[in-house]
């Protein structure tokens, strides 16, 4: 755990410092994780070489997906991948293979924790003929980022097949648009 906290949340140079005190491997790992951060990807894997942890082979799958290794990558993050980052990853390769069903599967528990796998599942619901449900992702990922315009838009196309859609997501819907309303009345 420590490890995961010094690599993860600590700025980079006290989290590189901190790494030190822990033993392997979970120094490595730590320090993996900082140089994952930095964009070093290969520095970051040779650091991973050897150290047997799950958390381990999910950063090894993220490293090797960022330097286009996506083959390589695609076992570590089916099996270990547990973050956005790595089920990001993961869903991109997928859909790549034509995949689309799975790769929505293994974004949706993270939609509420990035904006990018709401704009990855409108792109995704869109490949799989779900028009209504593109159009509740793309509204969701302009809403959180302040595109009024283009909400408004994706709400009434996702609207216009209310039918289709779930209660809570109707309700939802219709609630962005009220207070998109208002802020656009000021």
């Amino acid at each position: 755990l420590f490890a995961s906290v010094s690599g993860l949340i600590l700025p980079v140079d006290e989290a590189a410092q901190r790494a030190k005190d822990i033993p392997d491997p979970y120094r490595q790992l730590a320090l993996a994780m900082v140089e994952t951060r930095k964009g070093k990807n290969e520095k970051a894997l040779e650091l991973l070489k050897g150290v047997e942890l799950p958390l381990a082979y999910s950063y090894k799958g993220i490293n090797l997906y960022r330097m286009g290794k996506k083959n390589e990558a695609y076992p570590y993050l089916k099996q270990y991948g547990n973050s956005a980052d790595a089920e990001i990853a993961l869903a991109d390769i997928m859909e790549e293979k034509g995949e689309f069903d799975q790769a929505i599967a293994v974004l949706l528990p993270f939609q509420k924790q990035s904006i990018q796998v709401d704009y990855r599942l409108g792109n995704l619901y869109e490949k799989s003929s779900r028009e209504a449900l593109s159009h509740v992702s793309y509204s969701r990922y302009f809403f959180k980022t302040g595109k009024y315009k283009a909400t408004l838009y994706h709400i009434d196309k996702a609207l216009e097949e209310e039918k289709s859609l779930d209660a809570s997501v109707v309700n939802e819907l219709k609630e962005m648009k009220t207070f998109v309303k208002k802020i656009e009345a000021k």
